[in-house]
């Protein structure tokens, strides 16, 4: 697919993968289980499935770049665009994001919130239960999660840390650039509205948004 291991560092960290992993408590495994399903699970609510299956044709599942000769649209989706809309300036940041020393990318998010979720029970012959560690407590995972998904939700459909940046004006969502900024970042919502005659059958599931108290 596109995204590795080496994109869960941060506030997203995930202990125990890569190469100094302990070979007794690894979780490559399990980590690379999740973002198999889930990546492509975010992908498909994103673009759609059409697209989806169109887009990774494009990308060398060995080397998790775009082959040669892809369209430029595919590499502006991937990467990251510039563009103007009606005479202003905006940028549209990528899939994914590696222009700093961190590794960011929007399908780590939702990966990493599904992965955290579901580790917070195992599933036991009685049932799901909790997990439990002697000489260890449990730490609260709910606002890690919530974090995750509100960073994710602003890259997917344009939600600034919780206050919505997004209308509806004569049937159709409109997002707010200027919501808390003036940086005219857009996001995926957004850059696919403004280039949507370069992607053909493309199709938007909408996310609602996640706080401490599940709603």
């Amino acid at each position: 697919m596109i995204i590795d291991a080496s994109y869960f560092t941060g506030s997203i960290f995930i202990p125990q993968i890569g190469d100094g992993a302990s070979s007794i408590a690894n979780n490559d495994n399990k980590l690379q289980q999740a973002i198999d399903q889930y990546e492509a699970e975010i992908l498909v609510k994103a673009l759609g499935r059409k697209l989806t299956k169109e887009f990774l044709s494009n990308i060398n599942p060995a080397t998790k770049v775009l082959v040669n000769g892809a369209d430029a649209k595919w590499s502006n989706l991937l990467n990251g665009h510039d563009y103007v809309k009606n005479g202003d300036d905006f940028y549209w940041r990528g899939l994914i994001d590696t222009t700093g020393i961190l590794k960011e990318s929007l399908m780590a998010y939702y990966i990493y919130y599904n992965y955290v979720r579901e580790g917070q029970t195992v599933m036991t012959t009685m049932g799901a239960k909790k997990g439990n560690s002697q000489n260890t407590t449990d730490a609260n995972a709910t606002s890690k999660l919530v974090n995750a998904w509100r960073s994710l939700h602003k890259w997917y459909s344009g939600e600034n840390y919780g206050c919505y940046n997004v209308s509806e004006y004569k049937g159709h969502i409109v997002e707010d650039y200027f919501g808390n900024d003036n940086s005219k970042d857009v996001s995926l919502y957004q850059f696919m509205t403004d280039n949507s005659e370069d992607y053909t059958g493309w199709s938007f599931t909408a996310l609602d948004n996640k706080n401490e108290f599940g709603i």
